[in-house]
């Protein structure tokens, strides 16, 4: 994943541990902050990585850390010394090189990230509780939830659609306990998904709903 709000490269250990790389060489920066500028994480060190983009070969100083949202974060360090171009418009990534020539990468359309419950729960029959859960992320001002339905039909719990706020790799749901007994959810069960919203969605016409969307007068409140 690129991100412009990352000064420097990260790699999680478990993903370095699943390929040869050079020794982890000590460095003097001891921690790094992500994106939202405020969550620090503990930085083990460096490794220098030829990194792919598809057939252009790019280099970086990478920080090993224990544990990310995603496996491999791209930051500024790599887009500013590999003369990389990212163009949010047309949502594309440009890699240029004076050997290779260049090569464009389209950004994906969407990314579903799960998110778990942050610990074991007991939820009393007929009754709401709010949980809190875990999300590999650090921070988001608004991402879309989506209950696991299968869950909630297995579990006999309701899970509304919700929008979250993530802060330190947390947030909260609402969960309603729907049979007359009491249900047990372990920690790290998949309770659902987060998606990110399109920065630019495409235009709906407001005068074009489906007729099963339209409201007769009677009904209308």
């Amino acid at each position: 994943m690129v991100d412009t709000g990352a000064t420097h490269t990260l790699i999680a250990r478990s993903a370095l541990e699943t390929f040869s790389h050079p020794p982890i060489n000590k460095s003097f920066t001891t921690t790094a902050v992500l994106g939202d500028a405020s969550t620090t994480i503990i930085v083990h060190g460096f490794v220098r990585l030829c990194i792919y983009v598809n057939c252009v070969p790019t280099y970086a100083s990478v920080f090993v850390v224990n544990s990310l949202g995603v496996a491999f974060i791209l930051g500024m360090d790599w887009c500013l010394n590999n003369g990389v171009l990212l163009h949010l418009r047309e949502q594309q990534l440009i890699v240029r090189h004076p050997v290779y020539g260049h090569t464009i990468v389209h950004f994906l359309d969407s990314v579903s990230i799960p998110i778990r419950l942050a610990q074991s729960i007991q939820l009393a029959p007929c009754h709401e509780h709010i949980v809190r859960t875990f999300i590999p992320l650090s921070f988001a001002s608004c991402v879309s939830y989506t209950p696991d339905r299968i869950l909630c039909r297995r579990k006999k719990i309701c899970i509304p659609d919700a929008l979250l706020k993530i802060t330190r790799f947390h947030s909260y749901i609402l969960i309603h306990n729907a049979a007359n007994t009491p249900c047990t959810l372990r920690k790290d069960t998949i309770v659902g998904t987060i998606d990110f919203f399109n920065n630019f969605p495409t235009p709906i016409n407001v005068t074009t709903f489906p007729s099963s969307l339209c409201l007769s007068s009677s009904s209308m409140i």
